[in-house]
């Protein structure tokens, strides 16, 4: 639940406490008014009566002056009267006026005002006779029932209008908490160079300059990281290359001077027959063979040979080649850029190591019957690099295990960027996404490899 809609509701559940309180209020305000007002309507009823009777023995038309005694309340409204004869029985009524504005039955009996009468004897000078006054509060409650409604009906329209401001003005002052919420996203989702606008109470503005303060800091703190990152890259880069230097400028020139006194020895124990001696000089030269093989393995891995001297595109073009000689059954097509495209020395060996170890990884696992692979560049300058075929995709084990892949994460994360591994939806073949932050034009160009 938003902060507004808990405002809202909280407004609301005072405004309902408040009506409710009011509306009992009102009730026993207008319960009490209304007896009292019936309580008023009798007693001078009583006396209109009594005053009347009082004159009774001067007047010669009697009958005709109680008939007309009781003429005098039709209309009234608030009483009824009626003349009774020695039976008891009603001679002559009065009419009680109809009320404007009829009340609901539950309104009048929530009221609970109930009808009072009085009986008034006449006198000895007519035996047996009485008028009996009785109130009805008919009218007097359909008074309070008309301003019952007409209040709530007030109460209902402040209530809209009150909810209406509140949301309003509740939605304008806590603008500024929204857009610190998607600030605090933003942020969130890496991107530190996002802003606020310091705006709103004094609270909330300084919470705006206390997150534009954070996302400097934080700015500040992923440029040095990524400039630590790469010069970390390079430094590797650079004793990758020293490496390489020295296994071939020293042991290299070693292992070709042993060869060369193994093929002398062999020479001499031929010419003198010795047997024993020759089988171990070609023992020593088998095993200097394989130490020369594997030591050109290792200089291949230390640093790809031809990606800083013939650039990225075709240096991946080498690479295709290599492996459409071996398995030429598989299509493989480039999308990676024109051949003076460069993202960096740092940049262009870790595309060049990924996209190796993403076609060994499709060829030897996935058993596809094709590769493409593709980088571009997006608006904003990340580069894209994407492998994707149409094997029999990445189980979760390998994607965990494979120490190729978890390298690649690892320095692909150095350099400030992403890495994704996943399965197609259709479940043909399998994907592998990197998105590095570097900036550099790339001109579309595709290559298909034919058979």
């Amino acid at each position: 639940m938003t902060l507004r809609v808990r405002l809202i509701v909280l407004v609301a559940f005072v405004l309902l406490v408040s009506v409710l309180l009011g509306g009992m209020l009102a009730w026993w305000h207008a319960a009490q008014s209304a007896r009292t007002e019936m309580q008023a309507a009798l007693l001078s009823g009583e006396h209109r009566v009594r005053d009347s009777i009082a004159y009774l023995p001067e007047v010669a038309d009697r009958e005709g002056d109680l008939r007309r005694l009781i003429a005098t309340f039709n209309g009234d409204r608030h009483l009824r009267a009626a003349l009774l004869n020695a039976q008891g029985q009603s001679v002559v009524d009065s009419v009680l006026s109809v009320p404007l504005h009829p009340t609901p039955d539950w309104f009048f009996d929530l009221l609970g005002v109930r009808s009072s009468k009085s009986v008034i004897a006449i006198g000895p000078t007519v035996v047996e006779q009485a008028i009996v006054l009785a109130t009805d509060p008919h009218n007097e409650v359909s008074e309070v029932w008309t301003e019952f409604r007409d209040g709530m009906v007030i109460v209902v329209v402040f209530c809209i209008l009150s909810f209406a401001i509140i949301y309003w003005t509740a939605g304008r002052s806590l603008r500024p908490l929204e857009t610190l919420s998607a600030g605090f996203r933003t942020i969130g989702s890496g991107d530190y160079a996002t802003r606020v606008v310091e705006s709103g109470p004094p609270e909330v503005e300084h919470l705006a300059r206390a997150f534009n303060l954070m996302a400097e800091r934080l700015g500040e703190l992923e440029a040095r990281n990524e400039r630590l990152h790469t010069q970390l890259l390079t430094i590797q880069e650079e004793e990758r290359a020293d490496l390489a230097r020295d296994l071939h400028d020293d042991v290299g020139p070693f292992l070709f001077a042993v060869n060369v006194d193994v093929a002398s020895i062999a020479l001499l124990a031929e010419t003198h027959g010795e047997a024993e001696i020759l089988e171990r000089g070609r023992s020593i030269r088998e095993a200097v063979s394989h130490m020369q093989k594997h030591v050109k393995a290792i200089l291949g891995r230390l640093r790809p040979t031809g990606v800083s001297e013939i650039g990225l595109a075709q240096a991946v073009e080498n690479l295709g080649v290599f492996w459409r000689r071996r398995h030429p059954e598989i299509s493989i097509a480039f999308d990676v850029g024109a051949s003076n495209v460069s993202f960096g020395d740092v940049a262009d060996a870790t595309l060049y190591r990924l996209i190796q170890e993403s076609l060994t990884n499709a060829i030897r696992h996935g058993r596809p019957s094709g590769i493409k692979v593709t980088i571009q560049t997006q608006d904003r300058g990340d580069v894209v690099l994407q492998v994707s075929d149409d094997g029999v995709g990445i189980t979760p084990a390998t994607d965990r295990t494979g120490l190729g892949l978890a390298g690649m994460r690892e320095r692909i994360s150095a350099l400030g960027g992403t890495l994704s591994v996943r399965n197609h939806v259709d479940g043909k073949g399998a994907s592998v996404t990197a998105r590095l932050p570097r900036q550099a034009p790339v001109v579309a160009r595709e290559t298909e490899i034919e058979s």
